[in-house]
């Protein structure tokens, strides 16, 4: 590693040695989150549950819209609620 003289010119010497400083830096990053992300969906049990949890949100989207009235069922009845309530 060369000596860092903060008034003298920058070197090629400087140059690599800040590059192969910032470069093990993000490697050690990335090897971090790596495990992180190994670690999170370890087995396909895991995934398998994930996946549970989201068909079950669908389903009970589903259920709460098929509740819901249609566009011209909903038109209908408020075109006899205008009749009976002035705007």
């Amino acid at each position: 590693m060369a000596k860092y003289d903060p008034k003298g010119l920058v070197t090629n010497e400087y140059l690599d040695d800040a590059a192969d400083k910032i470069l093990k830096g993000m490697q050690t990053m990335f090897n971090n989150q790596n495990k992180l992300n190994n670690t999170k969906f370890a087995t396909k049990e895991d995934l398998k549950r994930e996946i549970s949890f989201v068909r079950q949100d669908i389903n009970d989207l589903r259920s709460e819209i098929s509740t819901s009235p249609t566009r011209s069922e909903f038109n209908k009845f408020k075109s006899k609620f205008d009749k009976y309530v002035p705007a």
